[in-house]
């Protein structure tokens, strides 16, 4: 112990007493080998969850989560696996950003009575039920994946026989639009028009 009463006593007592107590600069952090995480290390991560969430980021999530591409989600098609997709990032932003109905539907140009419906549809689990039951059934299997969904609908002859002999065998309508390609309202509408043909014949 350094000797109080001088000023070179005092001056290496405080040096040894701010050594003590700030420690040694610049070293590494040493990582007890116990504490090393065995997962294999992640280079990219498709979505930054550490950040503040945003609308964007939630959309992503349910893209990533449902395999529906963000288009799809974004845009007003009607086929259940894109639906039960834009229900589920409705139900995102309210839970996770708190936004007010008309602000969650105003990015998709719907009403905010259709984004309650859509997030009481997915909180309930309904429409996770509804596009199992659609496409867990194997003739509810599109035709070609990779076809673009037809906004403006014209049906051959061909197709319009198909889609009366497939609602004739007890297939929903979202199975047929969904092997078509089309919304369901245009699968209803048309086989309403063939029907009604048909009885004026």
């Amino acid at each position: 112990m350094s000797d109080l009463s001088t000023y070179a006593g005092q001056v290496d007592h405080y040096a040894a007493v701010k050594a003590r107590l700030s420690g040694p600069r610049n070293v590494p952090l040493q990582i007890q080998p116990q504490y090393v995480s065995q997962r294999p290390r992640v280079l990219y991560a498709p979505i930054d969850l550490l950040g503040p969430p945003n609308w964007r980021t939630l959309l992503r999530l349910a893209s990533l989560k449902t395999g529906v591409s963000e288009d799809r989600i974004m845009s007003r098609q009607r086929d259940v696996a894109s639906v039960h997709a834009r229900f589920m990032t409705w139900s995102l932003m309210r839970r996770h950003l708190e936004a007010s109905l008309p602000m969650i539907s105003a990015r998709w140009g719907f009403d905010h009575s259709s984004a309650l419906h859509g997030i009481r549809k997915y909180d309930s689990g309904q429409s996770l039920k509804r596009m199992q039951a659609v496409l867990g059934n194997p003739r509810n299997k599109p035709k070609d994946p990779e076809r673009v969904y037809r906004s403006a609908v014209k049906w051959t002859p061909e197709e319009k026989a198909e889609a009366q002999a497939m609602r004739d065998d007890g297939m929903l309508l979202e199975g047929i639009a969904n092997w078509f390609g089309v919304s369901r309202n245009a699968v209803q509408a048309m086989l309403k028009r063939h029907a009604a043909k048909e009885k004026v014949e």
